[in-house]
């Protein structure tokens, strides 16, 4: 089970021979490297970079995963994040004593 969550990067600035795309950040969330970017029709552009540029206002790239994909100037983009949320927690299983009557190994005496 998986929840995603769209969240508006920016506007693209510039595309950089034809495989990657520099975008200044709206969001005041920085994303993580390597999650999935969309266009406004929710296909699938590339993965985005490391932010780099100043602290207030910074830029990421998206590798681009089909170049036929890719965005032009202007375009707003979209991130993708899903949490993961696993209902069966696994929690291990108590030491029951009374199971075996030899539950702990007995040492051979040494002389």
């Amino acid at each position: 089970m998986s929840n995603k969550k769209y969240i508006p990067l920016g506007k693209v600035l510039h595309v950089v021979e034809n495989k990657e795309a520099i975008v200044r950040l709206e969001s005041k969330k920085i994303p993580k490297k390597g999650i999935l970017v969309v266009n406004q029709e929710m296909k699938v552009i590339g993965r985005t970079t490391d932010p780099f540029g100043p602290t207030k206002s910074p830029y990421i790239g998206i590798v681009f995963e089909n170049r036929d994909r890719a965005p032009k100037p202007g375009e707003t983009v979209l991130g993708i994040t899903t949490s993961h949320k696993n209902p069966k927690k696994r929690t291990p299983k108590p030491f029951n004593k009374s199971k075996s009557g030899n539950w702990r190994k007995k040492r051979p005496n040494k002389k």
